[in-house]
């Protein structure tokens, strides 16, 4: 890496979220069931936060992309609950960083997992893109 960033082992986000329809299998179309929070949605939030706590310490035209993302959903929780989310940077290895992630309800443990995101520039991602398709 020829650049600085502010990410440093250690850094976490909480957030915490209303399970609603459209977080269900049947809300996102993956499935029948209406009334639980869907393992789409568990990895659509993870995302989402990962990228924006790390973006945002990324010098402009630098971004993450996500590489890799493993989740164990463990339990069902209902539509109406309250989830809370924690993903913290474990790992940061030249332009890969390695993050953990729990979710609970207000029951206990939901999920855990882990994702790995790596610091990519938009010009040079968006290069390696065209010239997969034979354009440049």
């Amino acid at each position: 890496m020829l650049f600085e960033h502010k990410i440093a082992i250690g850094l976490s986000e909480t957030i915490e979220k209303k399970v609603m329809a459209g977080d269900t299998a049947a809300g996102i179309g993956s499935g029948t069931l209406d009334f639980l929070l869907s393992t789409p949605a568990i990895i659509e939030e993870i995302i989402n936060i990962s990228a924006k706590m790390l973006n945002v310490l990324l010098p402009e035209g630098y971004i993450t992309v996500g590489r890799y993302i493993e989740l164990t959903h463990l339990k069902p929780t209902f539509v109406g609950e309250e989830i809370t989310i924690t993903v913290t940077v474990e790992n940061i290895t030249g332009n890969s960083i390695r993050l953990s992630f729990v979710i609970n309800d207000t029951y206990g443990l939901i999920g855990r997992g882990t994702h790995e995101r790596i610091i990519a520039s938009n010009e040079k991602l968006l290069k390696t893109a065209f010239n997969r398709m034979g354009s440049d």
